[in-house]
């Protein structure tokens, strides 16, 4: 027998012969090698979805399986595979599983393009990108009867959970009214002059996200981490910027930081500093990260610090970026934030508050857009005022409400608050 074939039998012999197995089940049925115990699988899957409330799984099973497939699953239980259980641990399995498929992959994709480049980053590209596709699972034709069902469970679910939103909480309770959160599979831009805030706001998003339990990955082409690093101390400590760049820090701030540092330590934040990346480069590094573990939301900062090679000018690099973003949120099912600056046109005219047509003028990048919020302070234009207001500005949204909401820009202390 084929050593793939031995552990696919075993592991469904497990999954078969207990409820706990099958609870603990995290292959995805594209990362069968033999059609018939994919199909025997998917069946699995399918009664664990429904609940089925039953300590062995072997007689649901073969219940509602026919024909051929019926009879290979026949032979799990009737032995054929039973001197290959070793354990009833079903993550042994699966492990040597996915390590023996992504053999198989590598000398698969090295093979095809041996010969036709030279190019180990485009390779190890493809062997990521194929490694991605198993884990997912195969995609599923909606019909309207499977979609209005589809909505319906949707729907049901929100009401049960008293109204919950469907996407990843901004911590902004007007922004998740009209945004319904930072949903999977949307690209958003977070659009502003210099000095508006662009870089803060993201900041904001992603702690807030962060706070929630979510791993929240901050690729920061601009800023180095060394300033990243003093505003999110500030931001979590309540210590001005300033006081922690001056080094007349006191006692008390210092208190304030490590008091900051227990209780926020375990925030699943982390910050990629590196430079003069491309998107297709940044895109092969969340890739391979998310193949290690989940990333939730992407926030990229900023757009036109992306570098893009063997393009005639600035506009085609721009929609190159946008293209491959939009596609790397649709293929790892997470929301991705990425901060734009707006051309400088603004400046010119009598009201600065810039618009979505602001950006047409900046390449693709509304087009490609599911979400754009639009930053602007009227306090950095007239310093006379009081309070420094950031309006955000809901300019497009494919799948809810425009609109505008105010918040409080806190500069020295890097955080942006919900005006009480």
């Amino acid at each position: 027998m084929e050593q793939t074939e031995i552990i696919e039998g075993a592991y469904l012999h497990c999954l078969l012969s207990s409820k706990k197995a099958v609870m603990a089940a995290s292959l995805e049925p594209l990362e069968f090698n033999c059609v018939m115990a994919r199909r025997v699988y998917e069946k699995i899957l399918e009664l664990r979805t429904r609940g089925i409330d039953e300590e062995l799984y072997f007689f649901p099973v073969m219940t509602e399986l026919k024909g051929e497939v019926f009879h290979w699953a026949n032979e799990i239980t009737d032995g054929k595979y039973q001197e290959f259980v070793c354990t009833d641990d079903v993550g042994y399995y699966e492990s040597k599983l996915r390590n023996y498929n992504y053999r198989e992959i590598v000398d698969r994709v090295i093979s095809q393009y041996s010969g036709k480049t030279d190019d180990a980053s485009f390779i190890k590209g493809k062997i990521e990108e194929e490694m991605l596709r198993v884990k997912r699972k195969a995609p599923d034709l909606a019909t309207v009867k499977g979609m209005l069902e589809r909505a319906f469970r949707e729907c049901e679910a929100m009401s049960e959970s008293g109204g919950g939103l469907p996407g990843l909480s901004t911590g902004y309770t007007e922004l998740d009214r009209m945004l319904l959160g930072l949903r999977a599979g949307d690209l958003i831009v977070v659009a502003a002059r210099p000095s508006m805030g662009k870089s803060m706001f993201c900041l904001n998003l992603g702690l807030n996200v962060a706070k929630k339990g979510k791993v929240v990955r901050l690729q920061a082409l601009e800023e180095t981490l060394r300033n990243l690093s003093t505003r999110i101390a500030a931001n979590l400590s309540g210590v001005a910027t300033t006081i922690l760049n001056s080094g007349k820090a006191t006692s008390t701030h210092y208190s304030s930081v490590i008091e900051a540092i227990n209780d926020n330590g375990g925030l699943n934040l982390v910050v990629d500093d590196t430079h003069g990346l491309s998107s297709g480069k940044l895109c092969e590094v969340v890739r391979q990260e998310a193949l290690a573990r989940p990333i939730d939301l992407l926030i990229v900062d900023h757009l036109q610090e992306l570098v893009e090679e063997n393009v005639q000018n600035r506009h085609l690099g721009l929609s190159r970026a946008m293209t491959n973003l939009r596609g790397l949120a649709k293929e790892l099912k997470i929301p991705i934030v990425i901060a734009c600056q707006i051309n400088r046109a603004v400046e010119a005219r009598k009201v600065q508050m810039p618009f979505l047509a602001d950006l047409k003028e900046s390449g693709d990048i509304e087009a490609k857009a599911d979400i754009v919020m639009i930053l602007y302070r009227e306090k950095y234009y007239s310093p006379e005022m009081g309070a420094d207001i950031l309006d955000v500005k809901v300019a497009k949204n494919r799948n809810g409400e425009t609109g505008m909401t105010s918040l409080l820009f806190d500069a020295p202390l890097m955080r942006i608050e919900e005006i009480k």
